[in-house]
Parts: structure tokens; sequence; C-alpha cells
């Protein structure tokens, strides 16, 4: 969730502020791995215990997972507008104007929203974990646990889908107006 308000507060503010110097060194692809779905199979009860064990660090290492595309994505997009105003392709206006375009870009938006209802239905799934840990039930703990496991799955997939389709916004307008950012 954390990351969504950071895109719109970032979308905000390059709206309005004026821009830093520029940054000609092009962001580091992430080195990260996704961490790995839940195995099918996870809460037979030979190997429940073991995941319900290793829950919440799956669950942390998806939500980090997720954090950094989202920083990543801030970053290579904030060199993308910086590099267009470098070249001459943008002013600051035109970049604040990019910024506030995606908040009514369909596509953009579309992400959120997708990925929100997918925040709702993760939040459900741990809620329910929770209560089926305190009522004593294993099985029903796992099955929420690997729930809420796929939520926080497709919510870091929409967010990279989101920040994917936005880095491809800015490589158009590069194109657009006859400039390479690279």
């Amino acid at each position: 969730m954390r990351s969504w308000i950071a895109v719109l507060a970032a979308l905000v503010v390059c709206a309005g502020a004026p821009i830093a110097a520029a940054q000609t060194i092009r962001p580091a692809p992430l080195a990260l791995v996704r961490p790995s779905a839940p195995a099918p199979g996870v809460c037979a009860e030979a190997t429940r215990a073991t995941f319900l064990a290793g829950f919440s660090d799956h669950m942390g290492a998806v939500l980090a997972y997720g954090q950094a595309i989202g920083e990543y994505g801030e970053r290579l997009a904030d060199w993308k507008g910086q590099r267009l105003i470098e070249l001459g392709a943008w002013t600051a206006e035109d970049h604040g104007a990019f910024a506030l375009g995606l908040l009514e870009d369909e596509g953009f938006m579309g992400f959120l929203n997708a990925s929100m209802a997918e925040v709702s239905g993760m939040t459900r799934s741990a809620s329910a974990y929770g209560a089926a840990v305190e009522a004593g039930d294993e099985a029903g703990a796992c099955a929420n646990a690997v729930d809420a496991l796929r939520a926080a799955d497709r919510v870091v997939e929409s967010a990279a889908a989101q920040w994917a389709y936005m880095h491809a916004r800015y490589d158009a307008e590069a194109a657009a107006r006859g400039v390479s950012l690279e």
C-alpha cells in the first residue's frame, strides 16, 4: 500500500516542485529475486506447521520486494523526467503536466484500482488468518496465509505493471520529441 501512496505523492510533488539537478546516470536495475509463491500442497498436514512458521518471513519478503520495485520505479521515472529536461525536450512545467496527466490516465489508474482491490483481499485474508490462529484452526490459518501471500503477490505484480506502463509513457514522450533517453 505504501508504494501507491509514494507514487501519488511523487506525482504531486513533480507537478509543482522545482526540478533538481539532472541525473545523467541511469539507475541500475533491481538485483533482487522475486519471492516464490507458496508451493501447492503447503497446507497438507505434513507441511502445514513448517509453512506457517515461515509465513511472516515470506510475507515480509514479498512486501520488501514490492517496496524495492516501487523505489526503483520511482528512481527510474525521476531519471527519465530529468533526462528529458536535460535534453531540452521538456521544461519543468512539461514534467509536472505529464505527472498530473497520469492521474487522469485510465490505463495508469486501472493498475492502481486493481491493486487496491487486491490489498483489500490481502487484508481480509490476513484478518481471517489471525482469527484462525486464535481459534487454533491450523488448517484455516494455513489456507488464509496462502490466500494473503497470493494477494500480496498480485499487488506487487500490479505495481510492477503500473511502473512499466509509466516508464513506457516516458519513453513515448521521448520518442515523440525526437530524443533518446539513453
